[in-house]
């Protein structure tokens, strides 16, 4: 299934005629970096915000792919200088360690040690890339804003919630369905005063779109966990409002 689902990512971010231009072993590097930088955030947002659940999410979806590194570590860093793959494989076994002792902190509810990881996390991913001169970190889309940004990875994360569903891996769809309520969340912080359209956006009703879309992704989530049928067609609807209330706002009746 994650092959499934990087495969995806791969296509949305190379387009065909670049992946003829290097390796898909470096390309599927980059992406599972670039994953794993995403879902940092998503721990740094949602530890700051006590949101435990979303940063459990997090965790599980930054270990996968740091699972996945192992298999495609590069022959060469950024000067074209040889790797040396155990000791890459050695930083990120530590990095694993530190998803795995953020984990149990979770569990145990311990809001000081939860509260210390992003922090930590942090270093070891900076040790690495300084060591290793990988130049793949922190690289976004330049002039890339928030409520962009925010809205994409709703969409993105929902998608995954279906891919994930459709294939029975119940416990990936609600970490997924647990980020895209994170970043609704954050969608709230960040209105703009006028949409893509240039018109002036509606915050209130914005924000009442935003909390049905968070109502149906919370009836997703008690169905998943009762075992009960899902359907994902009504936060779809929902979300695809909110999206004509920014681009189209004079749609909206």
């Amino acid at each position: 299934m994650r092959y499934v689902a990087l495969a995806m990512a791969l296509l949305f971010l190379f387009p065909a005629t670049a992946i003829t231009d290097e390796p898909i072993s470096s390309l599927r590097f980059r992406v599972n970096m670039h994953e794993i930088f995403k879902n940092y955030r998503g721990i740094y947002i949602s530890t700051r915000d006590d949101v435990r659940v979303a940063t459990t999410a997090h965790v599980h979806l930054m270990k996968e792919h740091i699972d996945n590194l192992y298999a495609i570590i590069p022959e060469r860093n950024a000067d074209g200088e040889p790797l040396d793959k155990k000791a890459f494989a050695a930083r990120l076994d530590k990095l694993g360690m530190a998803l795995a002792d953020l984990g149990k902190a979770l569990t145990k509810g311990d809001k000081e040690r939860i509260q210390e990881f992003p922090k930590t996390i942090f270093s070891i991913c900076v040790g690495c890339h300084t060591e290793a001169k990988l130049k793949y970190m922190f690289r976004l889309p330049r002039g890339q804003k928030l409520l962009s940004e925010y809205m994409h990875s709703v969409g993105e994360n929902y998608e995954m919630a279906q891919i994930y569903h459709e294939s029975g891996e119940m416990e990936r769809t609600m970490d997924h369905l647990f980020i895209v309520n994170e970043y609704l969340g954050l969608i709230n912080m960040v209105f703009p005063n006028t949409g893509p359209s240039g018109i002036i956006m509606d915050r209130n009703r914005l924000k009442k779109q935003i909390a049905e879309v968070e109502g149906y992704n919370e009836l997703l989530l008690t169905d998943m966990k009762s075992g009960k049928l899902v359907n994902f067609d009504a936060v779809k609807k929902s979300l695809n409002t909110i999206c004509i209330a920014c681009h189209e706002p004079d749609k909206i009746k």
